[in-house]
Parts: C-alpha cells; structure tokens; sequence
C-alpha cells in the first residue's frame, strides 16, 4: 500500500508540471519499479487513497498495472459537464462500476 501511496503523491506532482500524456508516461515508467498490483486490487486500493482526484488516483494505479489505460470521460446534464477517470485493461474499467461517461480521451 506504501508503493501506491508514494505513486500517487507522485501522480499529483507530475500533473502540475507535465502535460497529460506525459505525466502517464512518467507514472508508467515510474510505476514498473515497484511491485506490479493485480487487476482485481483496484477497487480495493482506490478508496484508500485519499486526496488528489480520480485522475490521480487512477494514474497511480495503472503505473503499476501491465498494459493498464487511464479512460477520461465526460457527461453532461442539465447542462452541467462532468468528468471522470478510471483505469481500464483490455478496454473494460478495472474498479467494478458502470461506467456512464463516454469516453473522451484514452491514455494507453
């Protein structure tokens, strides 16, 4: 749990100072130097991490996922836009949600 936590920290720096695609990259590369987590930890370790966002949270938790993505997506009601991100293997959301929000950007 330290090595997702220390990720995540991670996550919420590296998205202040590099763009999107980069910061993934970072936590990615970032990430293959600790212990790789198994797909079905997601939804357990999500909730733990506190602070930071979805986005940071799921960067966190796909640096240590092999061949993880991170799905950005978006929905709008009433007018009001909402975003949310989540981590993906093989094109289907690792935490066991629905997903509702179509997908506006994929990092892979």
């Amino acid at each position: 749990m330290i090595a997702t936590h220390v990720l995540h920290g991670l996550a919420r720096v590296s998205l202040q100072v590099l763009p999107l695609r980069a910061a993934f990259r970072f936590m990615r590369d970032v990430g293959a130097f600790f212990p790789e987590l198994e797909p079905r930890d997601v939804s357990e370790l999500a909730p733990r991490l506190r602070g930071g966002t979805c986005l940071t949270r799921s960067l966190a938790l796909a640096g240590r996922i092999p061949g993880a993505a991170v799905a950005i997506g978006g929905t709008k009601t009433n007018g009001v836009f909402t975003a949310h991100a989540w981590v993906e293997l093989e094109g289907r959301p690792l935490s066991g949600q629905t997903v509702s929000s179509a997908v506006l950007v994929r990092l892979s």
